[in-house]
C-alpha cells in the first residue's frame, strides 16, 4: 500500500473541499448528490475537477487516514484473479487502490440462501484484520484482530 505524504493529503483535502462546496446545490433529499452531466465542473489547480480526479483525491485521503488512524473496522473490496483455480485474492479500496495482497483465505462454505462465504484475514499496515468475503468484486467488512 502506497502511503501518501502529509502534503499530498492536505492538497487532496483542499480539492475535496472545493468539490464539496460545488456539489452542495445538487444534494437530493435522500442524501445523494446528483450533478447534471452538463453542469460546469469546478476548477482546482487550474484544472477541471473531473470525476476521475475527485476519485483520485478521495483515495489519497482514504489511504493517508487509514495509515494515520489505524481503525478498528475497515470497509473494503475483495478482488480475485482466480487464474487456473489458483487464489489471487487482494483487498482494495473502492477505486482499486491496493490495501493488502497478504491474505489468508479459509475454507469456503455455503451460507443461508446458497451464498458462498470465505473467511479471510488480511494484513493492512502491519495489523491483521478478519472478515467474511462473499466472492471476488464484493465488499467485505473487516475488523482488527485482537493482539
Amino acid at each position: 500500500m502506497l502511503i501518501p505524504s502529509q502534503a499530498e493529503y492536505e492538497h487532496a483535502k483542499a480539492a475535496l473541499a472545493v468539490y464539496a462546496e460545488f456539489s452542495k446545490p445538487y444534494v437530493q433529499r435522500n442524501g445523494w448528490t446528483v450533478v447534471p452531466a452538463d453542469a460546469p465542473r469546478p476548477i482546482f489547480d487550474d484544472t477541471e475537477l473531473t470525476t476521475d480526479r475527485v476519485n483520485a483525491f478521495s483515495t489519497t485521503v482514504e489511504l493517508f487516514e487509514l495509515n494515520r488512524d489505524k481503525p478498528e473496522r475497515i470497509f473494503a473490496y475483495v478482488s480475485s484473479g482466480a487464474l487456473d483455480g489458483k487464489s489471487d485474492w487482494r483487498v482494495s479500496t473502492w477505486t482499486g487502490a491496493l490495501l493488502s495482497s497478504e491474505l489468508i483465505a479459509g475454507r469456503t462454505f455455503r451460507g443461508g440462501f446458497g451464498a458462498r462465504i470465505t473467511p479471510i484475514r488480511a494484513r493492512i499496515n502491519g495489523a491483521w484484520y478478519h472478515g467474511r468475503a462473499l466472492g471476488p468484486g464484493m465488499h467485505v467488512k473487516l475488523k482488527r484482530c485482537a493482539a
